[in-house]
């Protein structure tokens, strides 16, 4: 199930930013990928925001929701 509409930041709590063990997406030569929680704010949604902390590019997977 994904989300009907996009949901802003604020609607949830981000964990803090951890290292992470998925594939980075980036071209850097050597990214350093780091991985945050977002929990909704209601409790439905769960995903996980992904940040190469050398290039800055960034993306998500959503997470299986409740």
């Amino acid at each position: 199930m994904t989300h009907a509409a996009p949901m802003a930041d604020a609607d949830g709590v981000f964990g803090d930013w951890q290292p992470s063990a998925e594939k980075p997406r980036c071209d850097c030569p050597a990214p350093q990928l780091h991985e945050r929680v977002w929990d909704s704010r209601c409790g439905g949604w769960t995903d996980y925001q992904y940040r190469c902390m050398v290039c800055h590019h960034s993306f998500w997977i959503e997470g299986i929701d409740s």
